[in-house]
């Protein structure tokens, strides 16, 4: 009967101990708990606090960058923004794609143009004039089918005043008649061969030919190529664009 009571005594206190043992694991288990969503939720905050200083940053960048004419650093920033920015923010995301096509379209990337316009659209936030940029850049990139689309789409959503009173009428006709008639051009071919010279071409703007010299042997045009020489070069002829005889920023006339 000892032996026995004294096992019983046994058995109750380490029960006991095992219930107090569990009550404080419990206990340490709800504070580590409490603990780790706090840290959580403080590094959630940070990481959106910084990701919104950097959205602010990217778009004070491609804002300057925009205003000095920069428009590929321009449109990395603001590309940068718009990745940034969370989807269900879509009037933001809609601002900052315009921006992106407007830089694009400045430096002749056509398609990453046509992408940005298009992403603008979807988040509601392109006017009838943005639109009509859209289909320009649509017939300049060769998809003459959808920019006939869009040409069509444009003359149909707004009254006629309207679209007269901004010329957008003629802008939209004109462009719906080179999306018709291209491709017919395209077919016929030219009586011309043309061939490309890489001296005279780079992934860079090359633009505004003009020959010069006595024997007209000479070619000068305007170049964005990094071995332009750029505005400390005295102009020998005018560039055109600017009509006072000195050269465009970051870009020569030359041979």
């Amino acid at each position: 009967m000892v032996a026995a009571t004294g096992k019983a005594v046994v058995s109750s206190d380490y029960h006991s101990v095992s219930n107090n043992n569990w009550s404080l694991f419990k206990n340490m288990e709800q504070k580590n708990k409490s603990h780790i969503g706090l840290a959580f939720l403080s590094i959630l905050v940070s990481s959106l606090l910084l990701t919104a200083c950097g959205i602010d940053k990217n778009i004070k960048k491609g804002e300057k960058y925009l205003a000095l004419g920069e428009y590929y650093d321009a449109a990395d920033q603001f590309k940068q923004a718009y990745t940034k920015t969370p989807t269900k923010e879509r009037e933001k995301r809609g601002q900052r794609a315009l921006k992106m096509a407007l830089c694009y379209e400045k430096i002749n990337a056509t398609p990453k143009a046509v992408a940005a316009y298009r992403n603008a659209i979807r988040y509601g936030q392109a006017n009838i004039l943005n639109r009509l940029n859209y289909a320009r850049q649509l017939l300049k990139n060769g998809d003459y089918k959808l920019a006939q689309t869009e040409f069509k789409s444009i003359l149909d959503s707004l009254p006629n005043e309207e679209m007269s009173k901004n010329g957008y009428d003629i802008l939209a006709r004109n462009g719906l008649k080179s999306a018709q008639t291209a491709p017919e051009w395209k077919k016929k071919g030219s009586r011309y061969t043309v061939k490309k010279m890489d001296i005279f071409n780079s992934r860079r703007a090359d633009y505004s030919p003009m020959l010069f010299g006595d024997e007209f042997d000479q070619l000068y045009f305007t170049s964005t190529r990094n071995e332009a020489l750029g505005r400390g070069v005295p102009a020998r002829i005018p560039c055109r664009g600017r009509g006072d005889g000195k050269r465009p920023a970051r870009s020569q006339c030359r041979r």
